[in-house]
């Protein structure tokens, strides 16, 4: 069982040349945790500024590089540019073979009406007019055509390659084909784009059908110490949890409590 901080809540504190978040990562892998979660945020799939920079990541790796596993989540329409942009940074096989790359299922939506919201269902489409239903699919064909060729990318750059899916995207979304090319499902359990929510319930029963997949769930969103053991119960094998470590007052304290609960 895996439990991989994400650090999105100390994002400032890498800005500017300000690096007291290195004191508090160092702190994290002091009592034990092994992997980082890096959620890498690009308008428009996340609509504001831009989150970790390409700057950042280059840090973060020549500070932590050859001590944790990376765990690249690609909020991006667009993943290409920063997977390689990744490939350029983290240059040794070794490291590489314990890091993770993971994009959006959502990701390449592109159709006749423009770039379509990552909160939209385009796998089985209900809104009313047939042919809007019609171009939303064939939008969903082509994005699941680039999907899996960006895994198939991140597998032959020796990366480990993992497939987001946002609350509202059925799991139907995983057609065979992608799963082949996939080596870990993250599940998201708030919708992508911003730390502290809630986790959303009904993603529960979507985790305990997910195990049927047959590969490694990963589960991001509103996790704490409450609802912990409802996540693992469910079939989770790799647990985000954000601002309730970078919020707390003791993050390395609050950090230990949860990674015990899981060896």
């Amino acid at each position: 069982m895996i439990l991989s901080p994400s650090i999105l809540g100390w994002e400032k504190e890498l800005l500017y040349g300000e690096r007291r978040a290195e004191g508090w990562i160092n702190e994290l892998l002091e009592v034990g945790i092994k992997d980082l979660h890096i959620d890498v945020m690009r308008p428009p799939f996340i609509p504001g500024k831009p989150h970790f920079s390409v700057e950042d990541i280059a840090f973060l790796h020549s500070a932590f590089g050859e001590r944790v596993n990376f765990d690249f989540h690609l909020m991006v329409k667009e993943p290409y540019e920063i997977m390689f942009d990744i490939t350029r940074i983290i240059k040794d096989p070794a490291e590489r073979s314990h890091t993770t790359i993971t994009i959006h299922r959502e990701a390449y939506r592109f159709g006749n009406q423009g770039y379509t919201s990552k909160e939209s269902n385009l796998t089985s489409p209900n809104t009313g007019d047939p042919i809007l239903d019609e171009r939303l699919m064939t939008c969903d064909t082509y994005s699941r055509i680039l999907v899996k060729a960006n895994l198939l990318n991140i597998r032959n750059l020796g990366f480990n390659a993992g497939l987001a899916l946002e609350p509202g995207t059925p799991l139907a979304s995983l057609t065979p084909s992608l799963l082949s090319a996939a080596e870990m499902i993250l599940l998201m359990s708030v919708s992508s784009g911003a730390g502290g929510q809630i986790y959303n319930p009904a993603v529960t029963e979507k985790i305990k059908q997910a195990k049927h997949l047959g590969l490694p769930i990963q589960v991001d969103g509103g996790i704490h110490d409450m609802n912990l053991d409802e996540v693992v119960s469910a079939g989770a094998d790799n647990i985000v949890v954000g601002s309730y470590i970078t919020s707390a007052g003791w993050p390395e304290r609050t950090a230990k409590e949860l990674y015990d609960r899981l060896q």
